[in-house]
Formats: C-alpha cells, structure tokens, sequence
C-alpha cells in the first residue's frame, strides 16, 4: 500500500511552482509567508504592526516564533518586546 508519498509531493511541487510562479520572486513569497504567519501573533494587536514586528524579528526570534505554531501550542505568540 502507497503511503501518498508521490502524490504529496507532487501537489506540493505544484503548489510550490503556483507560488514561485504566480508571485515572480522568492521575496513575494516571503512577504506571503510573513502575512500568514502575522494572522497569529497576538502582540501587537494591529496586523500591519505585527507584519512589520516580524520582519524586524532576529533569526532567534522568528525560529522560536515559527516553532511555536509548528508545535500546536495553544498560546500564539508575542513578536513586539521580544
């Protein structure tokens, strides 16, 4: 029995190539990256403060951020003050 593996990774590939595509540059992308990522944070409140808090963030802090969601933690994370 197939554990999906091809499939995954194909509708990944062309979800990734949507992407790249769509956007035409590995910067949009980003910027796509840190506005979903900003849906979650809840300080600061504002969402065009939390996207600007998220860009200043040091490597540390947006990988403990981005750990946090990928963890399932129940508690979204703080970005402004870290």
């Amino acid at each position: 029995m197939s554990d999906g593996t091809p499939t995954r990774r194909r509708r990944l590939t062309t979800t990734h190539k949507r992407l790249l595509g769509g956007a035409g540059s590995i910067a949009v992308v980003a910027d796509r990256l840190v506005e979903f990522l900003a849906r979650y944070v809840t300080e600061p409140a504002d969402p065009e403060a939390a996207v600007e808090a998220i860009w200043e963030m040091s490597e540390d802090q947006f990988n403990s951020a981005l750990g946090h969601l990928t963890a399932g933690s129940q508690t979204p994370p703080k970005v402004s003050g870290q």
